[in-house]
């Protein structure tokens, strides 16, 4: 009985072995099988790893230009203020200029003295003429 169980646990080895060999083929087909998909998934994770520190990239240089654009925003409206009040103050000096303009000047003093020197001097001939008419009105009748 010794001698069958010898042969018995040969076969069984054999058999084993067999199936170890079968098995391991298949293990090893699979596992080569499986390559192509694993450096697959393996690129489409480094793409992934890629494009995700690209979307962190894109979203940091969004803020950076919205807090730009609000930055610039902030300054347009105070340059828009300060051009308000620049134009309030020109309007104001505009008038300031007109008034002083209107104002005589020494020159403009010379001719209305010269204008009343003749308006005087007009003045006195009507009144001689009048002065005469009268005269000769009262001699007549």
């Amino acid at each position: 009985m010794n001698e069958i169980d010898i042969n018995f646990v040969r076969t069984r080895k054999i058999d084993n072995m067999d199936t170890y060999e079968k098995l391991d083929r298949k293990y090893k087909l699979e596992k080569f099988s499986q390559y192509p998909l694993y450096n697959h998934l393996q690129k489409w994770k480094k793409i992934l790893l890629e494009q995700e520190q690209e979307k962190l990239d894109y979203e940091y240089k969004y803020e950076l230009l919205k807090n730009y654009l609000e930055k610039l925003n902030y300054e347009i409206n105070s340059i828009k203020d300060e051009n308000n009040l620049i134009l309030n103050e020109n309007i104001c000096f505009k008038k300031r200029i007109d008034n002083i303009k209107k104002v005589p000047t020494i020159t403009d003093y010379a001719h209305i003295i010269e204008q009343t020197k003749k308006l005087k001097h007009d003045i006195q001939i009507w009144t001689k003429r009048v002065n005469i008419a009268q005269v000769n009105f009262y001699i007549k009748n």
